[in-house]
C-alpha cells in the first residue's frame, strides 16, 4: 500500500462535502474516482495534500509512509508535495507565470526540491518534456506561446520530474491534444 484513505471526510461548517471516503492504493496501480461535477472529486485530491481552502476541513487519514497527513505540518507537508506527492491541476493554466518561461518553472520547482546541479537539472527537464512529447525548444517558451495541449503537456512534465510516488490528477486530459 502506497497511500491508503481512510473515512475522510471534508466539511464547511456544519455541511459535508466530502462524506467519508476511504480506499486503498498500492504501488502501481491506478485509481479513477468518478462522479458528476461538484460531487467533491477535487475537494478529496486537495485534502490529500493539505491543500483545502481556509473555511474547510479535512477530518479521518490519509496514510502514506506510515504518517497521517492530516497531522502534519506546514513545513512536513510542502516537502512531501511535488516530490513524493505530485499534482496535475484542472487548470493548468493558472499553474504558470507568464513572464516565466517553461524552464524557469520547471528549475526553480527543481531547486525549491533540492536538485542543486544545474546540468542534472537541465538532464531531468529535457527528459520530463521528452516523455509527454515536447522537445528543447519548449523550455524557451512563455506558457502564452504554447497552445492549451503543449501547456497541459508542460504541466504534466513538472508534475514528473521527480517521479514521485503519488500522482494526483484533477482531469488532467481534459481537452488533451
Amino acid at each position: 500500500m502506497i497511500l491508503s484513505i481512510e473515512d475522510l471526510t471534508v466539511s464547511h461548517g456544519e455541511n459535508t462535502i466530502v462524506d467519508n471516503v476511504s480506499l486503498t492504493i498500492g504501488k502501481g496501480e491506478w485509481v479513477a474516482l468518478v462522479g458528476q461535477s461538484g460531487s467533491g472529486k477535487t475537494m478529496l485530491s486537495q485534502a490529500v495534500g493539505q491543500m483545502l481552502g481556509p473555511n474547510l476541513k479535512a477530518s479521518g487519514s490519509v496514510v502514506y509512509q506510515d504518517q497521517n497527513l492530516l497531522q502534519l505540518s506546514n513545513q512536513e507537508i510542502k516537502q512531501l508535495r511535488g516530490k513524493a506527492i505530485s499534482y496535475i491541476f484542472q487548470d493548468y493554466h493558472g499553474s504558470f507565470t507568464p513572464f516565466m518561461t517553461i524552464s524557469q518553472h520547471m528549475d526553480e520547482y527543481l531547486q525549491t526540491h533540492g536538485v542543486k546541479g544545474k546540468a542534472q537539472r537541465e538532464t531531468m527537464m529535457r527528459e520530463a518534456l521528452l516523455s509527454v512529447g515536447l522537445d528543447d525548444s519548449f523550455t524557451k517558451r512563455y506558457p502564452f506561446q504554447l497552445s492549451g495541449g503543449q501547456l497541459q503537456r508542460a504541466s504534466i512534465a513538472i508534475a514528473l520530474l521527480l517521479e514521485p510516488d503519488v500522482l494526483i490528477a484533477d482531469e488532467a486530459t481534459t481537452g488533451f491534444g
